[in-house]
């Protein structure tokens, strides 16, 4: 704990007196112990319809039996990859339009189920995403998405960072507006500053970015 931020931080630990070996000397993997995620808690059921049916999209991504509806996606399992996959399930059975981001934002089912709660008709486009808490620091860190990815792609740079920066994340308003794209590099720019300076309306900015970013 002193040198891993919480989320690096192994849910469990299975100790092993030797690792199984391959002929050629490397770890066979296929021949490691399963393990067993089920954790000896009281399991809370889903209190809603919205909540059973994140549940249910939730244990089908996660390839899951159980799941509590205060559990992080991304500490039972979740990545990335079945971010997306989350996503996509939960548009196609909401009828909303959610970005990928929208879950490392929310990152268990109340919170998703609040959220969803609360919107009316289809999600609406959030130009820029705080990805800490640390909302309260003095310097700011403002990161420009990829080219053909959202913000979410700087989840895990941001953790790295959240003792230094309050750190946030310019969405992607061609990906995720549902509203004519803007093909000038110079009219997008301008729509991200206005946005930018909602959250901090005076210089000097610290701003990075990846590909187009």
């Amino acid at each position: 704990e002193n040198y891993l931020p919480t989320y690096m931080i192994p849910c469990m630990f299975v100790h092993l007196e030797h690792f199984p070996l391959m002929a050629n000397g490397k770890v066979n993997r296929h021949d490691l112990p399963k393990i067993d995620r089920k954790v000896n808690k009281k399991q809370i059921k889903p209190q809603t319809e919205l909540e059973e049916l994140l549940s249910v999209t939730w244990k089908d991504t996660l390839d899951l039996k159980q799941i509590d509806p205060n559990d992080n996606f991304f500490y039972s399992g979740g990545n990335s990859i079945l971010a997306m996959r989350l996503i996509s399930s939960l548009n196609q059975k909401t009828g909303l339009n959610l970005p990928v981001s929208w879950v490392f934002q929310y990152t268990t089912i109340k919170k998703q189920a609040n959220c969803i709660k609360n919107r009316k008709g289809a999600a609406k486009y959030k130009p820029i995403i705080c990805f800490n808490e640390k909302t309260n620091n003095s310097r700011s860190l403002f990161f420009v998405h990829p080219g053909f990815n959202g913000a979410e792609v700087y989840n895990k740079l941001a953790k790295y960072l959240d003792k230094h920066y309050s750190f946030f994340a310019i969405e992607s308003y061609n990906l995720y507006s549902g509203k004519t794209m803007i093909e000038s590099i110079n009219e997008l720019a301008s729509l991200y500053i206005k946005n930018m300076k909602t959250i901090q309306p005076r210089g000097p900015y610290h701003l990075g970015g990846w590909c187009m970013g």
